[in-house]
């Protein structure tokens, strides 16, 4: 069997069927890439909300919210070792703790409201946008950022 010779500018089908082949492959690993940075993602908004900072100021806000002296629920955001770095902490009038930080140069908001449950005791709900990022626990925020 002779070799085919094609002329200048023509393509054979087995070759552009090997360089499909090799495109499919890579949109596969760029999709499975993806995913795993969507997951990190999440995991980086979950660290963020878990973090000693955040639980500082959630501990400083159940403490003024149980002595019942909501006034001073303004000096939570502002403890001495609130630093100016990334996340930014904010702590509302009404005790929700909201959270601002970037991922890949996109904003996400946090908001963590507490509630008195049946044991007297504070429970802390979760809300935030975009709903990418945020871990299975919390809720999307329709109010925005």
């Amino acid at each position: 069997m002779k070799p085919i010779r094609y002329g200048r500018g023509e393509i054979s089908l087995g070759y552009l069927l090997k360089i499909g082949g090799a495109a499919g492959l890579s949109l596969a690993i760029n999709g499975i890439f993806d995913s795993v940075i969507g997951i990190i993602d999440i995991y980086r908004v979950q660290t963020v909300a878990n973090s000693p900072r955040v639980e500082a100021v959630k501990d400083c806000v159940y403490e003024t919210m149980m002595s019942g002296s909501h006034s001073r629920l303004a000096f939570c955001s502002d403890k001495p070792f609130m630093d100016t770095s990334d996340p930014v902490i904010e702590v509302r009038h009404d005790g929700v703790v909201v959270i601002k930080d970037r991922i890949q140069d996109t904003p996400f908001t946090l908001k963590l409201a507490p509630s008195h449950n049946a044991r007297g005791s504070l429970t802390w709900q979760c809300r935030g946008r975009p709903a990418k990022y945020m871990p299975r626990a919390c809720t999307e925020d329709p109010s925005g950022y």
